[in-house]
């Protein structure tokens, strides 16, 4: 369970989530050019007549969605009653598969007793608002997922923590402004918000009826596709983006944070040039962002970076 800081506010320990990081092999994502029905049901765990296995757990289901039937793979928890949940978001023209196991997400969160999700993309791209109104509805078919799971009884609804790289990173960043409540915690991985009249912006509390969830934001400050200071194209594939600042204050407003924040390092592995820089603004909801020096676009592990994105949204989840 997460405990309480010295000022009062919800947190998850911080030891916890920032010593604990390893596993997984790099993930990395390039830039490319130019009312819900009722859902199909399967048994949990089980894959649907004519799916794959595509390993002793993570199994293949679909679902039936205004956009048409949509896919996602599954992974339940190893342990009895109503688990913990990560829902995982791959990055533009990524694949849940070779995400959820490129990540060490997969067999992360079952060594952690955390049940995992992975959606599949209608096309290339999450519409975490580049593909406009008329593209899908992601945020709307993965709350039906989550939804879905909690009706079945396996995941807990006040566990759920929605993660995500590059695109998908975006995509959770959205489903946390529109719907706060639905999320113990988000963390994007690589991802910044869109820029731009229209962008999706978190609500302030009082506006959306309760706190929001906690934020953590890991990003290489020498990423060449989502760069550190943000992107001014503006394309259906490479919209403009906010910076990783005005990101961070976006959240920081909305979750009504403390002004002055906590600032520690942590080592950082050989890709990078400097110590990882960990920035908080403690809080009801605190905002916490890793700036690795040197980085790249990617999901950090502990091989490259010294510091693994994928034990902390395993551990977000775990301790929620």
């Amino acid at each position: 369970m997460r405990g309480r800081g010295r000022d009062g506010a919800v947190l998850v320990p911080a030891l916890a989530l920032v010593l604990l990081l390893g596993g997984g092999s790099g993930v990395r994502d390039a830039p490319a050019p130019s009312g819900v029905p009722a859902p199909v049901v399967a048994a949990p765990g089980v894959p649907e007549p004519g799916l794959p296995v595509l390993d002793a757990r993570l199994v293949e289901r679909s679902l039936a969605t205004a956009d048409g039937t949509r896919g996602y793979l599954w992974q339940p928890a190893e342990l009895p009653g109503r688990a913990p949940l990560v829902v995982a978001l791959h990055g533009l023209d990524g694949e849940a598969g070779a995400f959820a196991r490129g990540t060490g997400l997969a067999a992360a969160a079952a060594d952690a007793g955390v049940a995992l999700v992975v959606p599949h993309a209608s096309g290339r791209a999450w519409n975490d608002g580049r593909l406009g109104p008329d593209g899908p509805d992601d945020a709307a078919f993965v709350r039906a997922v989550v939804a879905e799971l909690v009706a079945e009884g396996v995941v807990h609804p006040g566990r759920v923590v929605v993660s995500g790289f590059s695109n998908g990173a975006g995509m959770a960043m959205v489903l946390a402004a529109q719907h706060p409540l639905d999320w113990a915690g988000v963390v994007a991985v690589s991802g910044e918000l869109l820029a731009g009249r229209g962008a999706t912006r978190p609500l302030p509390a009082a506006a959306r009826g309760g706190a929001g969830p906690p934020v953590w934001l890991s990003h290489g400050d020498a990423d060449p596709v989502q760069p550190w200071a943000g992107r001014s194209t503006r394309s259906a594939w490479l919209p403009a983006l906010a910076s990783v600042d005005e990101t961070v204050a976006a959240f920081r407003r909305a979750n009504a944070t403390d002004p002055a924040p906590e600032r520690w390092t942590l080592p950082g592995g050989a890709s990078l040039t400097g110590p990882v820089q960990v920035t908080t603004w403690p809080g009801p909801a605190p905002v916490t962002v890793y700036r690795l020096p040197g980085a790249g676009h990617g999901w950090p592990t502990r091989a490259e970076t010294g510091w693994s994105a994928t034990d902390l949204v395993v551990s977000v989840a775990a301790t929620s």
